[in-house]
């Protein structure tokens, strides 16, 4: 083929053009079935002389398996007989479950097509295909049971202890491990744990547990832990990287210096860093900042911050640090790319207007782009602006694919790109495209919670159970996991439980913990509650923008079918919300999926053609 060499190392330990999508993924079930894909990449490439999927690298290539569709066998090669064509795309298949379940299953199929009038060439290129991969499948005698990713060089950069004691300081700390992940993860060949990740370990498990069992948690061979103390113009910076397979520390040193030379002790300690591994990889390049003024950094590191909590106060906080940080230093490319990101989930969330964000979200995305073009982010943004507002799906997809290519390893771009292709009624997909974000960023609380939506609208609800339950061990008061927990539990006939995950609302409510609450009081037969939550969601109207969504799924429960259509249309004909999306995934909308004004709902947001989730078949 003319794939050239795809072979890579990385997180996970394969040949890009073979591997199944649950080991791109990081699926905790690896087994034969993912030999039996390899098996159909070969025998596809037999026949048709080239590979299902178009790739030039092993990024593109590892993306291809997670979620394109293999161009179909019989439009390069009509004479292959269909049965054989079939079989073949059988084993392409995304979900394991839909692959032959075993080599025996595989070898019994091919007996059966043994007498398949096919020309004598084209059956024996296939039944020497798949005896030579049969032989090696049997021969291995379940070796696939005990495959697992593989750690090569790699390293979890912990945050950094506020040692100063001031609470408005933390925001530092945190900003110094995430430059530090950064720049280390610009390392050619080193495996670098997403800050998301680090933080949410130390927070579950505490530094107190041995770094040891810690690193192994992140399944790294490093771990590097530190201290920061910034006193006025000073600053004192302590850190340890220690080794997980012995305990031994490999390297630590203390820093003192004015606050003006954060940069450089930056650049300086990631250098000390790569040194010690012994990578024999160069000089590190230090992180993309595009800003020389400290101010101006200090407050983008404030606005990735609060950014991260996805709470209404702290995306108006990340707004406005990002904001003055381009006021400091327009040419910022970061900052406009933060900047974008904050309005965009202002808009996703429901805390401002769609025809207030989403705008701003792309102003401010085109100009970082303009001034760095090589910026995944912003990429991210724009595709999150043709997802949610423009409801432009080729437009999406090109941007999502763009920020991936620029950084394969932004969990953020995979975690939107999930849904992205849960929207096109790719249910299986955006499930893989999930995981792999959260093998990218596995303790990331809000991709993890995101896992069990996809397999709640798969209808999988033990598994998104699980899996949300694994989230709240993050944070048990994350408003995220709660309200997608409350929304499997209410699905599922246990409306107490799930009434006490979402609680009455207040200032800082998000479209989720309302549309979550209204609905649950108008199924228990709290009516006069539900119509209070509907008085307040109208009184909140008055002052600021409230998603109509919310009021749709009170109306609902409460069996006014024309309400909730009335408020779903405002919202897609005057808001311009993306709510009602949800609508075709979420069983809770099952009752107005055979209305033809449901119809007409899906063809206003181009997704008429989009099949509805399996959750909705579900009785």
């Amino acid at each position: 083929t003319s794939t050239g060499q795809l072979t890579t190392a990385g997180l996970v330990l394969g040949t890009p053009m073979y591997m199944a999508p649950e080991q791109i993924a990081g699926d905790g079930v690896i087994d034969q079935r993912a030999d039996l894909y390899s098996l159909g990449i070969v025998a596809y490439e037999m026949f048709a002389g080239r590979l299902p999927y178009d790739a030039t690298s092993a990024q593109s290539m590892l993306a291809a398996h997670l979620s394109a569709t293999p161009r179909p066998l019989a439009s390069l090669r009509p004479d292959v007989d269909p049965r054989v064509a079939a079989l073949i795309h059988r084993c392409l298949a995304k979900d394991p479950a839909r692959r032959p379940q075993s080599a025996a299953e595989l070898a019994a199929v091919l007996r059966g097509n043994a007498a398949m009038p096919v020309a004598p060439a084209l059956r024996a290129r296939w039944l020497a295909a798949a005896a030579a991969a049969l032989v090696l499948l049997l021969a291995a005698g379940g070796w696939w049971a005990t495959r697992r990713p593989v750690a090569l060089d790699s390293i979890a950069v912990l945050p950094f202890e506020n040692a100063g004691g001031d609470a408005s300081d933390a925001y530092f700390a945190d900003g110094i491990s995430e430059d530090l992940t950064n720049a280390l993860a610009k390392v050619k060949g080193l495996a670098v744990t997403s800050r998301t990740s680090a933080a949410n370990a130390s927070k579950l498990w505490g530094k107190a547990e041995d770094l040891r069992a810690l690193g192994r948690r992140l399944n790294v061979a490093t771990v590097l832990d530190g201290r920061v103390r910034r006193d006025g113009a000073r600053l004192r910076l302590t850190a340890e990287l220690t080794s997980v397979r012995d305990g031994s520390v490999l390297w630590s040193e203390t820093y003192d210096r004015e606050s003006k030379d954060q940069f450089a002790l930056q650049d300086e300690l990631t250098r000390a860093i790569v040194d010690r591994l012994r990578l024999q990889l160069g000089m590190a390049r230090t992180a993309d900042r595009s800003t020389t003024n400290l101010a101006a950094y200090d407050l983008y590191m404030r606005g990735r911050y609060l950014w991260n909590q996805r709470t209404r106060t702290g995306l108006a906080g990340a707004v406005k640090a990002f904001d003055e940080a381009i006021r400091i230093d327009p040419s910022f490319a970061a900052a406009h790319a933060g900047l974008a990101d904050a309005w965009a989930l202002t808009g996703i969330f429901g805390y401002y207007s769609p025809a207030e964000s989403f705008p701003k979200a792309r102003v401010a995305a085109d100009r970082a782009v303009e001034l760095d073009s090589m910026l995944s982010e912003p990429h991210m943004s724009r595709g999150l602006v043709a997802c949610y507002y423009e409801w432009d799906w080729d437009r999406s997809r090109r941007e999502f694919a763009r920020a991936i290519a620029l950084d394969s390893l932004n969990a953020n771009a995979w975690l939107f790109r999930a849904w992205l292709e849960s929207f096109e009624g790719r249910y299986d997909d955006a499930l893989l495209t999930m995981r792999r974000a959260q093998q990218l960023s596995p303790l990331d609380i809000t991709i993890d919670a995101r896992v069990g939506t996809m397999l709640r609208h798969l209808g999988r609800w033990d598994d998104a159970e699980k899996a949300y339950r694994a989230a709240m061990q993050l944070d048990p008061n994350a408003f995220i996991v709660r309200s997608e927990l409350a929304t499997l539990l209410t699905v599922r006939g246990r409306y107490a439980e799930a009434l006490a995950l979402v609680p009455p609302l207040t200032g800082d409510f998000s479209r989720l913990e309302a549309g979550t609450r209204g609905y649950l009081l108008g199924r228990m037969g709290r009516v006069a509650e539900a119509r209070q939550l509907l008085d307040s969601l109208q009184a909140f109207r008055a002052t600021r923008f409230v998603p109509r969504d919310a009021a749709a799924l009170t109306l609902l429960a409460l069996g006014d079918v024309e309400g909730a259509f009335r408020e779903l249309e405002r919202a897609v004909n005057e808001d311009r919300s993306w709510g009602p999306l949800l609508a075709q995934m979420d069983s809770r909308f099952a009752p107005l999926t055979r209305h033809a004004r449901f119809a007409a709902l899906q063809r206003a947001m181009h997704v008429d053609q989009v099949p509805l989730g399996p959750a909705m078949t579900l009785p």
